[in-house]
């Protein structure tokens, strides 16, 4: 997988979306690679996608508020067969959230 470098552009706020994070690479039923995706919003909002950003689902605020400063991180066995789908984040509050259902 090619390596992407993402850099927010413009003033932020107004619904920036920083600190992207992917998850090592999960199959789809057909076997082709599918990491899943997920990003904070400075308007507290958290999102993640399991089909590389065509569709996106967020986080409700009570289980995860968006942090601008901290990147989300997936475990190392993400998505493998058999393995907890581990996220780690920092919430807004200096809180750390875990899942191992991904999300």
């Amino acid at each position: 997988m090619a390596r992407v470098k993402w850099e927010p552009q413009g003033l932020g706020g107004f619904g920036n979306m920083v600190t992207p994070a992917a998850s090592p690479v999960v199959r789809n039923d057909d076997g082709n690679p599918n990491p899943h995706l997920l990003i904070n919003c400075d308007m507290g909002a958290v999102y993640i996608s399991d089909d590389l950003g065509q569709h996106w689902r967020i986080f409700h605020y009570r289980d995860l508020r968006g942090n601008t400063g901290v990147k989300p991180a997936f475990s190392n066995h993400y998505g493998q067969q058999g393995e907890l789908n581990t996220i780690y984040a920092g919430s807004a509050f200096g809180e750390m959230k875990v899942t191992h259902d991904g999300g």
